[in-house]
C-alpha cells in the first residue's frame, strides 16, 4: 500500500517540497543579507567617489578663486603703463603673480581679428621677435602657422620666458577646450578655469588654466553683447596641480570634475581694463551677436 500526503500525492515527494521550503526559509535570510551588503558597498562607493570629485573640486576652486584675484591685481598694475614691453610685463608679473608656488606662467593674450593679423605679426616682427607669427601646434606636437580664423588670440608676453610648453605667438583659441573656457569668462565678465594636460609650463604636463578677460577702457560691460564687443584679450595663468589633488585628479573622472569646476556661482569683478596700446586690439567694428 502507497503513503501518500494529506493532499493525496506520494509522500516521498512531498518530504522533498517541505525540505526545500525548510532550507529557503533558513537561505533566504543570508541570501537577503549578502544582496543587502553588495548594494551598501556600490553604495558605499559612490559615497566615496562623490565626496572624492566634491573634495578636488572645492580646492581647484580655491585655488582658481585666489589665482584669479592675482591675475586682477596684476591687471590693476599693467592698467596705467601707456607701452609694454616684455620685461616690464615680466617685471610685473613677478611682483606677485609668480612669487605663488602653484604659478607655473602667466601670460598676456591679446585677441587679434582676421583683417590685422597681418598688421599685428608684422609690428612684433619688427618691434621685438624675429620671425614672429602666430602659431598652432599640429598633429605631431610641432609648431605650424595658425590657420585663418575670425580671430585670434596669440600669447604676446610670457612669463617666465622659458616655459617651453608655451611658446611665444602660439594661439589660444586653436584648442578648441580653451576657446570654450575663454568664451565663458568673456560672457561672464568672471575668471575661467580649465583642467588640462595640454597648457602646462612643460610640454604635456598636467595644469589648471585660469583665464581672466580684459576688456576695452570706459566700454559698457552691462550686457554679454558689450562684453563681447569690448574684450581686448585675456591674462591667463598656468598652476601647478597640488600633488594631492593631481593625484585625485588621475583617479576620478576628468570631465566630471571639469563640470563641477565649470558651474559655479559667477562672482561681481569690477572693471579694470588693461590698456595695451595699439590698433590691432581694437574690437569696435566687432559684428559679433549676442
Amino acid at each position: 500500500m502507497e503513503v501518500t500526503d494529506d493532499e493525496g500525492n506520494p509522500g516521498r515527494g512531498g518530504l522533498r517540497r517541505r525540505v526545500t521550503t525548510v532550507l529557503l526559509s533558513v537561505a533566504a535570510p543570508a541570501l537577503i543579507a549578502a544582496m543587502s551588503l553588495a548594494e551598501s558597498k556600490v553604495e558605499s562607493r559612490q559615497l566615496l567617489h562623490t565626496n572624492k570629485v566634491a573634495t578636488v573640486t572645492q580646492a581647484l576652486k580655491q585655488q582658481a578663486t585666489a589665482r584669479g584675484e592675482d591675475l586682477r591685481a596684476l591687471e590693476m598694475l599693467l592698467r596705467p603703463r601707456n607701452e609694454l614691453d616684455w620685461r616690464m610685463f615680466d617685471d610685473l608679473a613677478h611682483f606677485g603673480l609668480l612669487e605663488r608656488d602653484d604659478v607655473a606662467a602667466c601670460a598676456w593674450v591679446p585677441r587679434v581679428p582676421a583683417r590685422h593679423r597681418v598688421q599685428y605679426e608684422t609690428f612684433v616682427e619688427v618691434s621685438a621677435y624675429r620671425s614672429f607669427r602666430i602659431s598652432e601646434w599640429d598633429d605631431s606636437g610641432r609648431l605650424r602657422d595658425a590657420p585663418p580664423r575670425d580671430e585670434h588670440f596669440p600669447m604676446h608676453f610670457i612669463s617666465p620666458a622659458e616655459s617651453s610648453g608655451l611658446p611665444l605667438g602660439l594661439d589660444v583659441a586653436s584648442d578648441p577646450e580653451v576657446e570654450a573656457a575663454m568664451e565663458r569668462a568673456r560672457d561672464e565678465n568672471a575668471p575661467a578655469a580649465l583642467l588640462t594636460s595640454a597648457w602646462g609650463r612643460d610640454t604635456g604636463e598636467a595644469a589648471m588654466l585660469v583665464l581672466l578677460p580684459v576688456y576695452r577702457p570706459q566700454a559698457p560691460l552691462d550686457s554679454v553683447q558689450g562684453r563681447r564687443v569690448a574684450l581686448e584679450g585675456f591674462l591667463m595663468a598656468s598652476l601647478f596641480l597640488a600633488p594631492e589633488v593631481g593625484a585625485a585628479v588621475k583617479e576620478t573622472d576628468l570631465g566630471e570634475v571639469q563640470a563641477n569646476l565649470t558651474n559655479r556661482a559667477r562672482s561681481h569683478r569690477p572693471f579694470s581694463p588693461l590698456d595695451t596700446s595699439g590698433p590691432w586690439l581694437s574690437s569696435r567694428q566687432s559684428t559679433t551677436t549676442k
